[in-house]
C-alpha cells in the first residue's frame, strides 16, 4: 500500500518532466561578461623629457652682516631642456582612486644669470640636477586614464658662477659657489595605458628651494654676497612600465603594431577628432629674457655681457580652433587664443645700477599643431606659430 502511494505521488512529477524535456529549449546564450577593469596597483619604473625654466629672486648683501646693500629685489631667469627617470608604487584603493609614492631624479640644462649690480658683475649657474620624492592621489576619468595631482620634498644643484665683467666679458676672478638647495613641490598630470602594463604620463611640477646667501670670493678675498631664491617649472612627457604585484607575470613588451599601425582612415566612431572647438584654462608660467645695456644715441652696446632676466606670475587662456584627423594616428588643426597674464619680473640697467617691474599683462597667438594619438583618447602634439 505505501509503494503504490510513493507511485501515485511520484507519477505528476515523472510527467510534468518528460512534458517539459519535450518542449523546445528557448533558453539565449549565457550574457556577455565584459573584462575587468584593468588595476593600477603595482611597483612601476618611469622614464620622460621636457623643459623647464626657474626664475630666482636676488638682493645684493653685505656677507658679513647680511643687510641688503643693493636692496631693490631683482628676479633673474634660466631655462633649458632635462631628463627624468624614477620609480614608484600606486594602490588602486576604490573605483575610481588611486595612491601612490615615489621617487625621481631629473638631470637638466636649465641656465640662467646671477648679477652683482656693483661693482657691474654677472656669471652664468647652470641647474643641474635635482631629485624628488612624494605621493600622489589620483582620480579615473575613465578605466585606463587617470589624472593626478603630487606633492613632496625636492633638492636640486646649482653650479658655480664664474663673475664677468658686464662690460665686455672678461673674468674677474670672483665666483660664486655652487650650491645644493632643499625645497618642496606640487604637480598635477594625466596617465593613460596604451598596453596592459605600459602607460604615456606628461606631468607638470613647480618647485620652491628657498633663500640662501651665496657670497663672491676670489682666492682670499671677499666680494658681495647675492641673496637668492630660485622656483622651478617642468613640464616632462614619457613611459611608465609597471610590474604589478610581487610574484606577478610582468607584462611583455608591446608589439610596434600597438604605437606604430593604423595609418589607414580616420576613424568613424566617437573618438574622431576632427571638429572645432573651444578652450579655457589657468595656469602658472615664466619668462626669461637676455638683456645688454645699449648707449641710446649710437645703438652699440655699453655693457656688454648677456644677461637672463626672468618673470612669473599667473595666467589664464581663451581659444578656438579645429582640428581634421588625418589618419588612425595623426590629427592636425589651427588654432587662436588670448592669455591674460600677470607675469611680473624685472628689466635693469647695472650702469647707473637701477632696475625696474616689467609685467607681461596679455598675448595672442595662432598658428598650427600636428599631433600623434598615442591611444584613442589622448594626442601628444607640437603647435608652431605667430
Amino acid at each position: 500500500m505505501k509503494k503504490m502511494i510513493l507511485a501515485a505521488a511520484l507519477l505528476p512529477l515523472l510527467s510534468t518532466a518528460v512534458f517539459a524535456a519535450d518542449l523546445p529549449n528557448i533558453k539565449g546564450p549565457p550574457a556577455y561578461a565584459p573584462p575587468p577593469p584593468p588595476s593600477w596597483t603595482g611597483f612601476y619604473l618611469n622614464a620622460g623629457v621636457g623643459y623647464g625654466e626657474w626664475s630666482g629672486s636676488e638682493k645684493i648683501v653685505d656677507p658679513f652682516t647680511q643687510q641688503c646693500t643693493n636692496c631693490v629685489n631683482q628676479i633673474q631667469g634660466g631655462r633649458g631642456f632635462l631628463g627624468r627617470v624614477g620609480a614608484g608604487f600606486d594602490y588602486q584603493f576604490a573605483d575610481r582612486f588611486v595612491g601612490g609614492v615615489f621617487g625621481d631624479g631629473t638631470y637638466s640644462g636649465m641656465r640662467g644669470t646671477l648679477q652683482d649690480g656693483d661693482p657691474y658683475y654677472s656669471g652664468s649657474t647652470n641647474e643641474n640636477w635635482s631629485w624628488a620624492a612624494g605621493a600622489r592621489l589620483g582620480w579615473l576619468v575613465a578605466p585606463k586614464l587617470l589624472a593626478y595631482g603630487n606633492a613632496g620634498f625636492t633638492q636640486t644643484h646649482f653650479t658655480s658662477a664664474a663673475m664677468q665683467d658686464s662690460h665686455d666679458g672678461s673674468y674677474t676672478g670672483f665666483s660664486t659657489p655652487g650650491f645644493t638647495a632643499n625645497g618642496w613641490f606640487v604637480g598635477a598630470g594625466f596617465e593613460e595605458m596604451f598596453a596592459p602594463g605600459w602607460f604615456w604620463r606628461t606631468e607638470y611640477r613647480f618647485a620652491d628651494y628657498g633663500a640662501r646667501t651665496l657670497v663672491e670670493t676670489s682666492g682670499n678675498s671677499v666680494g658681495n654676497g647675492i641673496r637668492f631664491r630660485p622656483t622651478v617649472q617642468t613640464v616632462t612627457s614619457g613611459i611608465v612600465y609597471k610590474f604589478g604585484w610581487p610574484g606577478m607575470v610582468p607584462p611583455g613588451i608591446p608589439p610596434v603594431a600597438t604605437l606604430f599601425s593604423g595609418f589607414g582612415s580616420a576613424e568613424t566612431s566617437a573618438s574622431n577628432w576632427t571638429g572645432l572647438y573651444a578652450d579655457a584654462g589657468i595656469g602658472y608660467g615664466m619668462w626669461s629674457a637676455n638683456t645688454t645695456i645699449l648707449d641710446s644715441a649710437t645703438g652699440f652696446c655699453d655693457l656688454c655681457n648677456n644677461q637672463r632676466q626672468g618673470g612669473r606670475g599667473v595666467a589664464g587662456t581663451i581659444g578656438v580652433g579645429y582640428d581634421y584627423q588625418l589618419t588612425s594616428k595623426i590629427v592636425a588643426g589651427v588654432f587662436g587664443d588670448f592669455d591674460p597674464t600677470g607675469i611680473k619680473g624685472t628689466i635693469q640697467d647695472q650702469n647707473p645700477i637701477t632696475a625696474g617691474n616689467i609685467n607681461e599683462n596679455w598675448s595672442w597667438a595662432a598658428g598650427a599643431r600636428l599631433g600623434w594619438l598615442v591611444t584613442p583618447r589622448i594626442l601628444t602634439y607640437t603647435e608652431a606659430g605667430f
